[in-house]
């Protein structure tokens, strides 16, 4: 050790750093003190005055120079006792550098001369004192977080780790980690164990959860509400195949009439409160083979049945009834407050479509297209082939019974006379003012078939006719790229729209597979897109026809698709890319309704809820 120079003349409380040792000065004793840590001990009884020396060790003090010197004692001769607790430490009889090992407490001390000293802990196993459980049900939407916590008696800083233990991640889902928080995202059906690891670098500690995840309840529960509603006496046995739909106040399911004669069509409207029957509507008409209640809209206290004539056939004109349930004076009404008739084609020729297929209302807003139309606007004019004419009507207006004109002609935008079979009208959605209308057969890329959406604001038209939109259009964003032949973009009920949503489907898009179908999810707004499905067709089969009819409540996206009928549930707020992207089929749970109706006669979605109808036996409501 090297020589210590101290002052001569110190103060009391003066530290002196040296040799890597530390010093105080004690003035009410007259003597410079080190607690300074040796050798891997800790000395704080060294102690050195300034008129002589004395310590333990080998302390050396020179008068003349003023100079302390010290040497570690010998542990060359030292032996390590076991005890029981540090109790049983012996304070006489042992020699500097002694150990001994105390059991109680894991812990070895040394004597240096005047006391026993901890020197180190012996190396124990860590503690995970939170650990996961022991089973974990996954969710197909949204990550399992699992934080975990341990301690280490010597306070050695914690690694953490895991593995599989049994099973396989496979595609069932992947982990990420940072230190202690572990992440485990789903992505499809299947089953493994985790073995979460904590280390102090020697020794270990270990805990051990099991996780499953299965897509056989969806996002949306999908479970029976108790409701479960049964035909009322008297009806065709059709009850609940079409017609159903969902307000505010009511469950509406049609039984309508058969193409065998019987013609005693109704429309049923149950009271959401308790499910009991508030309304018989009966057929106004009852013409055989009419179809009355094939298809049904509702929104408010409007109720609106349409006829599908001559299915067999697709002869006959129609007409559509509108009721408004704020009138209802008894049980059963049989005559409606407005009858429409068709305004282009009253002779009802085989490819008129007005009134026999799709219809959408919002607030007062009625709209009836006619896909297979040859023009005519107001004037009466043809275009010819089958263009597509889409009928604007505002209940609100309604200054007679029966009602021979629209309030809107919206004509087909895409080169009025030069350009027929675009099917302009083919599919419409409407929320509020605003208004989309697809063209499915549209060329709007030089491509046969690729499709194209209008999107109007009906709050701004200024004319009785309407030939272009004045919102926005989308062409078909062609997902996968390639050509787009009869991709189908927007076709019937593949269009919707909410407040937020405009979402279309292209069912017969190629991705991944043949026919397998894509759906494009966009900004209502202003047409941005925002997301992409994929159809989920994992058997590379093809020819699923993903989207062929969609409805969005909310954030709650429900896809059906046309081939090997399903209804799939997305919740579009657990979308996470803020670029167009593919979303992986296992964020949709498969197969929450099997056969719901085709294309969506039978279901309807409102306020987080489902109704569906059960093949002519029963409504059933999902929540």
């Amino acid at each position: 050790m090297a020589r210590v120079n101290f002052p001569n003349s110190p103060t009391d409380g003066q530290v002196l750093d040296a040799d890597g040792l530390k010093y105080t000065y004690d003035n009410t004793k007259g003597n410079w003190r080190s607690s300074n840590t040796v050798s891997g001990m800790q000395y704080s009884s060294l102690s050195v005055s300034t008129a002589s020396a004395s310590g333990s060790g080998g302390v050396a003090y020179n008068g003349g120079t003023g100079v302390v010197t010290y040497t570690p004692p010998s542990f060359t001769d030292s032996t390590v006792l076991v005890y029981a607790t540090a109790a049983d430490l012996p304070l006489v009889g042992s020699n500097a550098g002694d150990q001994a090992y105390v059991t109680a407490t894991n812990r070895l001390y040394i004597w240096n001369g005047t006391g026993w000293f901890n020197i180190a802990l012996l190396n124990t196993s860590p503690t995970i004192t939170t650990g996961g459980a022991a089973t974990y049900a996954l969710s197909e939407v949204g990550d399992t977080v699992i934080t975990l916590v341990a301690t280490d008696p010597e306070d050695v800083p914690i690694t953490w780790s895991y593995a599989v233990t049994s099973g396989s991640l496979g595609s069932s889902a992947t982990v990420s980690q940072a230190d202690n928080v572990f992440t485990v995202t789903a992505a499809a059906e299947g089953a493994f164990s985790l073995t979460f690891t904590a280390s102090d670098g020697i020794n270990l500690a270990t805990s051990t959860s099991a996780f499953t995840l299965a897509f056989a309840v969806p996002i949306w529960q999908g479970t029976n509400s108790g409701v479960n509603i049964t035909p009322p006496a008297g009806g065709n046995g059709n009850f609940a195949q079409t017609g159903v739909k969902m307000t505010d106040d009511y469950y509406i399911a049609a039984d309508k009439s058969d193409y065998n004669g019987v013609i005693n069509s109704r429309v049923y409207l149950f009271n959401r409160s308790d499910n009991s029957l508030a309304y018989t509507i009966t057929d106004p008409t009852e013409t055989s083979n009419q179809f009355w209640g094939t298809y049904v809209v509702a929104d408010g206290n409007y109720i609106v049945v349409g006829s599908l004539p001559a299915l067999i056939n697709n002869t006959g004109a129609s007409t559509v009834d509108v009721y408004d349930t704020s009138t209802f004076t008894t049980s059963t009404i049989t005559s409606p407050n407005f009858t429409l008739t068709d305004p282009w084609n009253s002779a009802g020729a085989a490819s008129n479509k007005w009134g026999k297929l799709e219809m959408h209302i919002s607030g007062n807003y009625l709209v009836i297209p006619d896909r297979m139309a040859n023009g005519g606007g107001t004037s009466g004019v043809a275009y010819g082939g089958q263009q597509g004419m889409v009928y604007v009507y505002d209940i609100s207006t309604f200054a007679s019974s029966t009602i021979t004109a629209p309030n809107y002609y919206i004509a087909n935008p895409n080169a009025q006379g030069t350009s027929p079979y675009d099917w302009f009208g083919d599919g419409c959605a409407i929320k509020g003012n605003r208004l989309a209308i697809s063209a499915s057969e549209v060329s709007s890329s030089g491509v046969t078939g690729d499709g194209i959406v209008y999107v109007y604001d009906i709050s701004t038209f200024n004319s009785n006719l309407i030939t272009s939109p004045n919102l926005y259009t989308l062409a078909n964003p062609n997902y996968g790229g390639g050509a787009a032949t009869h991709d189908y973009f927007g076709l019937g009920e593949s269009l919707t729209l909410s407040d937020d949503y405009l979402v279309a489907g292209a069912i017969r898009n190629d991705t991944p597979f043949a026919n397998a179908g894509t759906v494009y999810i966009f900004n209502a707004a202003n047409g941005s897109l925002l997301y992409t499905i994929a159809g989920p067709d994992a058997s590379g089969t093809g020819n699923w026809w993903f989207g062929r009819a969609i409805e969005v409540d909310g954030d709650n996206l429900y896809v059906m698709r046309g081939n090997n009928v399903r209804l799939h549930h997305y919740d579009i707020g657990n979308f996470t890319s803020s670029t167009p992207a593919v979303i992986a089929a296992g964020t949709a749970s498969d197969n929450i309704l099997n056969n719901p109706g085709y294309p969506k006669f039978s279901w309807d979605v409102l306020d987080g809820k489902l109704l569906q109808g059960q093949a002519g036996s029963s409504l059933r409501v999902y929540e």
